[in-house]
């Protein structure tokens, strides 16, 4: 029996939408004072490492202010209703990221790591930070307004001004939260690097791997639920100082965040080509 035309073409518009929907959609914020990355530095990045197919180029290149609205996601389409909110957690005295403390600082930095995936104005070159070398204030980020659903996030973080001349580790943090409450990111998820003195690497490397220099998180938001993150150069522990040198701040460069369509959805853009291709080929015959 063949399937009829009608019923051939809405299986096929309706696989196709849902494949447009299933298409990971990603954010990516890239932290810095002034400029953006351009040509090649576009695609130099922790996803595109690991996603070499991957070619949207749209960064929202920002300081150290708070976002309410106005972000894109990388295909250069409007991501209404997400934003952002910055904050600081003094490990002095706390692993809480209070909300209403601004960070104090954004930069270009690059002056002395400056090649290799740093080079010129690429991504993770600059970043945000607050307070001086010895200060314990690390940076953490908000992001509301996304969908539930899950979440695949890189993070980046360092000082590429120049930091101790020994080996510095850092250590980054992602879970979930209420939106717009500040949050204890002691009990998160974390991910560590170890940064030797100005040195740099020709590639991105996932942490846990020799010269890891990013961190990579997979997180399930429910809905109405935030995304939190916190980038932790307090010598990668959230209870005591540095044991190394005097740089125990905290920097943020860039975080992307990819969402993961769903199995079903996959599961159901598969049976409908089948159908589709079924249905060409009894047509054939």
């Amino acid at each position: 029996m063949q399937v009829p035309r009608k019923n051939l073409f809405v299986s096929v518009v309706l696989g196709t939408g849902l494949l447009m929907t299933a298409q990971a959609q990603v954010l990516m914020l890239n932290f810095r004072a002034t400029g953006a990355p351009t040509g090649a530095n576009l695609t130099n990045s922790p996803y595109n490492t690991e996603n070499p197919s991957f070619s949207d180029t749209t960064w929202n290149n920002r300081s150290n202010s708070d976002v309410a609205s106005g972000l894109f996601w990388a295909d250069g389409s409007a991501s209404t209703g997400v934003g952002y909110n910055l904050g600081i957690a003094d490990l002095a005295t706390s692993t809480i990221v209070d909300l209403s403390s601004e960070v104090g600082k954004s930069s270009n930095l690059g002056s002395d790591t400056n090649t290799g995936i740093y080079v010129g104005n690429s991504v993770a070159t600059g970043g945000i930070f607050d307070g001086t070398a010895a200060d314990r204030l690390q940076v953490g980020l908000q992001i509301t307004g996304l969908a539930a659903g899950t979440y695949e996030i890189y993070v980046t973080g360092r000082n590429t001004n120049g930091q101790s001349s020994g080996i510095l580790p850092y250590t980054f943090y992602a879970g979930t939260g209420t939106a717009g409450q500040n949050f204890d990111f002691s009990g998160y998820n974390s991910e560590s690097v170890t940064f030797n003195g100005t040195a740099s690497t020709e590639s991105w490397i996932e942490a846990g791997e020799t010269d890891g220099n990013y961190g990579k998180f997979t997180i399930t938001l429910a809905a109405g639920e935030a995304i939190n993150i916190v980038s932790n150069g307090d010598g990668g522990k959230a209870t005591s100082s540095s044991p190394v040198g005097s740089a125990n701040r905290g920097f943020l460069n860039s975080v992307q965040i990819v969402s993961i369509p769903e199995p079903h959805t996959w599961a159901l853009i598969l049976g409908l080509g089948a159908l589709a291709v079924v249905s060409i080929r009894r047509r054939q015959v």
